[in-house]
């Protein structure tokens, strides 16, 4: 799979933690060598990524508790996320306005993922 890079720098991210959309969106694009995609193809480049076995999503609720994302969960998620941060300048949203990332959709990396990450580490 030929990685776009938003998708790399999503996994280099998700190598150390996993993150909200919101974090890592805005951490992703200050990067020099990323495109800078509106929301929604961002997300489309992160449910390739999921879609590939790469990274995993899940939905926080209220109440703190996680739970799988489903295919009619991505439509919602998407249009909040456009109306709170499409448009903006990732340097203009201040990092305490997406470390409560109150949409909620998590990423994780699979041993899938950690495979293609070191693959790609060791091609450097």
């Amino acid at each position: 799979m030929n990685l776009t890079g938003m998708q790399r720098e999503a996994l280099d991210l998700l190598m150390n933690a996993p993150s909200s959309f919101a974090a890592l969106y805005r951490t992703t694009l200050q990067e020099p060598t990323v495109a800078k995609p509106g929301v929604s193809k961002a997300l489309a480049e992160l449910r390739a990524l999921g879609e590939a076995g790469f990274i995993e999503f899940a939905l926080v609720d209220p109440a703190g508790k996680y739970r799988p994302v489903r295919p009619e969960d991505f439509e919602r998620v998407e249009a909040e996320y456009v109306t709170w941060l499409d448009g903006r300048l990732p340097l203009s949203i201040p990092v305490g306005e997406t470390s409560l990332d109150e949409v909620g959709l998590w990423m994780k990396v699979t041993d899938r993922g950690r495979a293609l990450w070191k693959k790609l580490e060791d091609e450097r």
